[in-house]
């Protein structure tokens, strides 16, 4: 399964790491730059950081995490000259999974003549239950969950674990444990030294809801049995 689009982690299982889910706007997006625009930037000698740059990414007012809905393209510059090309390989890339797709609508730069954006509308997608339960964890939120509250270090840049590990941490968070890292220091001259820690009760909600669906995560993982899971 990458605030802004890009800062959103990606959470996988070891052994399909390399798979694409279509069954979510945010999911088809990736799908679409592996499958439609990865093989114009290799017959033109480009490499790119998906990192730094998301060419296809859920239009405002579309939730990202429903099967249907709009997806904006960013054409390329270098390829501003090939976007028949490029809606043809979007279409059949998008037929290849048995999504129905509406009328691509361009929206022009002030010139008239540059297109700025594709709107794509999703009208049907048949493979809504066909990838796993969600997980909407930013960077920062990610290390909080994973590192503070569960324990996890990073080995080689990414957070990996036993799928049963992962369960059995996030049953025995304790209230006291959320609470202790949804806290940061406050002044207050009646406190020692000054200060004293309070929790913030949005905080241990992010926290709840992270461990929520990391919980659904790991039940799924197991389910389909993947010993690991990494983000």
């Amino acid at each position: 399964m990458n605030c802004t689009f890009a800062m959103r982690m990606k959470v996988t299982v070891a052994d399909e790491a390399d798979k694409l889910y279509v069954h979510q706007l945010f999911a088809l997006c990736d799908y679409l730059t592996v499958r439609a625009l990865n093989p114009f930037f290799e017959r033109h000698g480009v490499t790119w950081d998906e990192q730094f740059a998301e060419f296809f990414v859920p239009a405002p007012g579309s939730n990202p995490y429903e099967p249907t809905g709009i997806i904006h393209f960013f054409p390329p510059a270098m390829f501003a000259g090939q976007l028949g090309e490029l809606e043809g390989a979007i279409r059949e890339a998008l037929q290849d999974v048995s999504i129905m797709a509406g009328r691509f609508e361009p929206e022009y730069f002030p010139d008239g003549r540059t297109v700025k954006l594709m709107r794509i509308p999703i009208l049907s997608n048949p493979n809504a239950n066909s990838g796993p339960p969600e997980v909407v964890m930013s960077d920062i939120a990610a290390h909080l969950v994973l590192r503070d509250v569960l324990g996890f270090s990073k080995q080689k840049g990414v957070y990996e674990m036993e799928t049963e590990e992962l369960l059995k941490r996030v049953e025995s968070v304790t209230e006291e444990k959320v609470l202790q890292c949804a806290s940061s220091p406050l002044r207050d001259p009646n406190a020692p030294r000054g200060v004293r820690r309070m929790a913030s009760p949005v905080v241990a909600g992010m926290i709840h809801r992270c461990l929520g669906e990391l919980r659904n995560f790991a039940n799924w993982a197991l389910a389909h049995q993947h010993a690991c899971v990494f983000f």
